[in-house]
């Protein structure tokens, strides 16, 4: 390839970008002045329904919230009031089994024990043996102590 053809390859490159440039400078200024004002409009009427439906869901998630807290509350309280009565039924038939002058007269499936097991459990837990060595030391079921322990979680005179 000669300088001369090498040349006028430049001078067409040159030529050719200087037009490019001219057109999209052209084409920038015919679109900035035609949409300008109906595009920002169409744009933010779009992020108003945006923000509008946000607030509205944020609206109703705070609705439910407050719904789920209620029910949460009213569920706990009815919890208290079941494990409370349960303690008492079990107070009851505590002292039934010492007005009979048996002492502890349970079965040995281990469904009923008296307030000595009662307190022993508690004590042995707080002195930080474990749910299972509670069990098996006391010979009795994992679920029972379980039991023992969340209900004096709940009601601390159970224990006492």
């Amino acid at each position: 390839m000669s300088l001369i053809e090498l040349k006028l390859l430049i001078w067409a490159l040159i030529g050719i970008d200087f037009v490019i440039v001219v057109v999209f400078v052209y084409l920038i200024i015919k679109f900035k002045n035609i949409n300008n004002n109906k595009s920002l409009d169409s744009a933010l009427k779009m992020l108003e329904s945006l923000l509008i439906d946000a607030d509205k869901i944020t609206v109703e998630f705070r609705e439910q919230l407050a719904e789920k807290q209620d029910f949460l509350r009213q569920l706990n309280e009815q919890l208290d009031k079941k494990i409370m009565g349960a303690n008492h039924l079990l107070e009851k038939a505590d002292s039934y089994n010492h007005s009979r002058g048996a002492g502890y007269s349970g079965n040995d499936s281990g469904t009923y024990f008296g307030k000595d097991k009662q307190k022993e459990i508690v004590n042995m837990a707080d002195k930080g043996r474990k749910v299972e060595e509670i069990a098996n030391s006391l010979s009795l079921p994992i679920e029972e102590v379980k039991l023992v322990l969340d209900l004096n979680k709940k009601a601390p005179q159970l224990g006492k």
